[in-house]
């Protein structure tokens, strides 16, 4: 089966789109290589920190929207679905209750790959020393 990618109107086998439920014939609008690019084009690495009200942080990095990033946080809390190297910052969400705590940009990367991203985000946080990291300890 094939279906025109509606991005780069190219007519692709529908193993090019991912899955998407809503759609008349189930698949997204655009193929996988149009979506990845763009994902990437918009999304620019960064370094950021979570603060608590005691001022302790939690430092992390991501390729998405600080915005997003944010929301898998609180869905993590919510969902008690955290990994193991988060549970300091989960603590804090309940200790001191998430919306007490802010999230904000330390940097950002520009075009660096994932395991750069990561050799960055450990920098800061030997620099640093975040309370609210179990990285190290």
């Amino acid at each position: 089966m094939k279906k025109l990618c509606k991005k780069c109107g190219e007519i692709k086998s529908v193993q090019k789109f991912s899955k998407r439920s809503k759609s008349k014939d189930g698949f997204q609008h655009w193929c996988n290589d149009c979506r990845l690019q763009y994902q990437y084009a918009n999304n620019q690495p960064i370094i950021y920190q979570i603060t608590n009200p005691l001022g302790e942080t939690y430092i992390g990095s991501t390729m998405m929207k600080l915005w997003k990033r944010w929301t898998t946080h609180k869905a993590a809390f919510n969902t008690k679905t955290m990994r193991p190297s988060s549970k300091l910052l989960m603590s804090s969400f309940e200790k001191n209750g998430i919306e007490n705590h802010t999230i904000e940009t330390l940097a950002v990367l520009g075009r660096v790959s994932r395991k750069e991203m990561y050799q960055m985000e450990m920098e800061y946080i030997k620099r640093l020393q975040p309370k609210l990291n179990t990285l190290g300890k």
